[in-house]
């Protein structure tokens, strides 16, 4: 008798087994595809990047891009939640996912000709470096993190890409990047190897001082002064940001140097904002999503310079969707 209980608690111990791993098996593939799709919107929908005619006539570049953003921003959500990571570490590996995206693969940080905010140096675009990279820690990948965890908090509390995913995912984005390196050759985007160096010198010493902060925060006793992190502050600073590109651009020469060192200011803030102000906590969902929402709010608003008309459709309504999606999920 006892050994027909045993042979039956070892099916239902099995039964239960196989469909856990079912299940987690669908969580890694819903959380990768909300990545994919999310931090692609951000980054090329909403800034008028890519507009909605391109993806219909470049369906398979589309589908790549997504992957390309998809599968980093994975990759970095699963070792912030392996790691517990604090909010101000995955904002300075999103500087360097910047760095990597454009300095790396696409090299346009290193051209000078082909945007319309630039300082010129040493074969860098200074003002556009600092400006990307800003971008992409800001949106690409915390403002992603943040809504995906809002979104999905109950599959994102333990990690959720295992061996196998990362055995197809980082071979698959190497191949990415080499074709998105050989069309930048192609198209003319031919980096000096001085500027390369000093992109790797620069993403070296953010790598540094990220494994620094997650030992022991650099500016701890900046706490005294929460009060600068005030959302209204950091609002401004964001709003400027963005406008920034898309209002002067390269048309008043003279505004290019104060330009450029207020963005470069706006890297430490927005270390201290992420750090300080939003640290990600799911106990602090609410607090994440008003970030969230309000700055991407701001990023609609300043797109509409860059989008046609199908792309605003589909920035205005897919914003409002996030938006009123991440609402039910934090006040259900």
């Amino acid at each position: 008798m006892q050994g027909h209980e045993n042979i039956e608690y070892k099916e239902e111990f099995k039964l239960k087994t196989l469909s856990s791993r079912k299940f987690s098996r669908k969580s890694r593939l819903v959380n990768i595809l909300l990545f994919s799709i999310i931090s692609y919107f951000g980054a090329e929908i909403m800034t008028g990047s890519t507009s909605v005619e391109g993806i219909l006539k470049y369906p398979i570049s589309a589908m790549e891009g997504m992957i390309f953003y998809g599968f980093q921003v994975s990759i970095i959500a699963d070792i912030s939640i392996r790691h517990k990571l604090n909010l101000g570490t995955i904002y300075l590996i999103g500087l360097i996912y910047g760095i990597l995206e454009e300095g790396f693969a696409l090299f346009t940080m290193e051209s000078t000709a082909s945007h319309t905010l630039w300082l010129s140096l040493i074969g860098l675009n200074i003002t556009w470096t600092i400006y990307i990279m800003l971008f992409h820690a800001v949106i690409t990948v915390c403002s992603t993190i943040v809504i995906v965890h809002i979104i999905s908090k109950d599959t994102l509390r333990e990690p959720f890409l295992n061996a196998s995913a990362y055995a197809i995912m980082v071979p698959s984005l190497g191949i990415i990047y080499y074709t998105f390196i050989q069309s930048s050759l192609m198209a003319d985007r031919v980096p000096d190897l001085t500027s390369l160096l000093i992109l790797l010198l620069v993403a070296m010493i953010i790598l540094g001082v990220t494994v620094l902060n997650e030992r022991n925060p650099i500016l701890n006793n900046f706490t005294k002064l929460r009060w600068i992190l005030g959302n209204n502050i950091s609002l401004i600073i964001w709003a400027i940001v963005l406008g920034t590109p898309f209002i002067f651009g390269n048309r008043i020469p003279l505004l290019l140097i104060p330009i450029t060192i207020l963005l470069g200011i706006s890297l430490v803030y927005f270390y201290l904002f992420f750090q300080y102000k939003l640290n990600f906590d799911m106990k602090k969902s609410k607090q994440s999503f008003l970030f969230y929402a309000t700055f991407n709010t701001v990023l609609l608003v300043f797109g509409t310079f860059n989008r046609t008309i199908p792309s605003d459709l589909l920035a205005i309504s897919g914003i409002m969707f996030l938006i009123y999606f991440g609402f039910k999920k934090i006040y259900s």
